[in-house]
């Protein structure tokens, strides 16, 4: 109602409604960040906000992913544009999101005469997926990401950030990304102590949850933990094929020419760098079968995906963490 929709997570633990994710309200697109650690559920629940964003038929999803698609398969295969671990290419999608926020709030008053956002399928909102966000968002791009979340609502941008480091981080050290990012949404997964401190938007203590897949909480107002939804991923595919028939196929021509401009050309090539990226890994992947060392990746190849692991190690964990802040089980 009233221009709201707004993404089901899951039940409640105590059986009264279910959670849900904020995506629009009247005149504006909601971004949010969502914290889990290795486990919890947080590729589950990306899944479910990709595939409910597809549902509405009026969002096109991008998805940005260090591990190569690894996080979520799922969307990496669907989404309008999928990006690996290139991270030239991250920040010529964040100056392409930029531009594409700039040329909307130029349409909304020079043409529409209006200030806000009201996703159609002829003018869709653009869901930006950022797994794995601590790897992604640094001090040289943290202007352009508080940019995009803070001007984004009114132009149908929205940036949903994943990780599990809750601290500044995941933010570029910035507290004003951070503030801005979760206007919209917060949604804790199980994290581990250290993390769970610093989320002060949710009451419990998501480091206290059960280890059960799935289980979390959010910032909407209730102290009752949900059940994300779950589905086997075969399910989960077809679902969001399904959604996808709906969904807008690509952007109108303004949208398109914005990203393309602000991506240096990137965007209206996505889909052939996509294609020799894929010919590469196979390239590449010969070489070993046959006993030879892989030709120089090309300039286009992303890199080795992106380590998975459960917490920061003392190896991999940000500048910014103290290692005495750490006891043995959070590592």
């Amino acid at each position: 109602d009233d221009g709201e929709v707004q993404i089901r997570l899951g039940p409640y633990a105590d059986g009264d409604g279910q959670a849900r994710y904020r995506l629009y309200t009247a005149d504006s697109m909601w971004g949010g960040f969502v914290a889990g650690s290795t486990g919890s559920g947080k590729s589950g629940l990306i899944d479910n906000l990709a595939l409910g964003a597809w549902e509405t038929g009026t969002t096109v999803v991008i998805y940005l992913d260090p591990k190569n698609g690894g996080s979520s398969p799922r969307i990496f295969d669907r989404a309008h544009w999928a990006i690996p671990n290139d991270p030239n290419t991250w920040n010529r999608l964040l100056a392409g999101l930029v531009e594409l926020v700039e040329a909307r709030g130029l349409e909304n008053s020079a043409r529409l005469k209006t200030s806000g956002f009201t996703p159609t399928k002829e003018r869709p909102g653009v869901l930006v997926i950022v797994d794995e966000c601590h790897a992604v968002i640094n001090a040289e791009n943290a202007y352009q990401v508080g940019r995009i979340a803070r001007e984004g609502r009114a132009a149908g941008v929205a940036l949903v950030l994943a990780s599990q480091i809750y601290g500044l981080d995941s933010f570029g050290g910035s507290d004003a990304v951070r503030a801005n990012v979760t206007a919209g949404n917060t949604v804790a997964l199980r994290v581990s102590r250290n993390q769970a401190s610093m989320i002060s938007d949710i009451t419990l203590d998501p480091s206290a949850l059960p280890k059960i897949t799935g289980v979390g909480l959010t910032a909407e107002g209730r102290d009752v933990a949900f059940r994300a939804a779950w589905a086997p991923n075969e399910t989960t595919a077809a679902l969001m094929d399904q959604a996808l028939e709906g969904a807008p196929p690509e952007l109108a021509a303004l949208a398109a020419g914005a990203l393309d401009a602000g991506s240096g050309g990137l965007y209206s090539r996505r889909h052939e760098i996509a294609q020799q990226q894929i010919v590469n890994a196979e390239e590449r992947l010969a070489a070993y079968e046959a006993g030879r060392t892989p030709a120089a990746r090309e300039a286009t190849a992303p890199q080795v995906a992106l380590a998975n692991f459960v917490n920061p190690s003392l190896d991999n964990m940000p500048t910014s963490i103290d290692p005495a802040l750490l006891s043995d089980a959070d590592l």
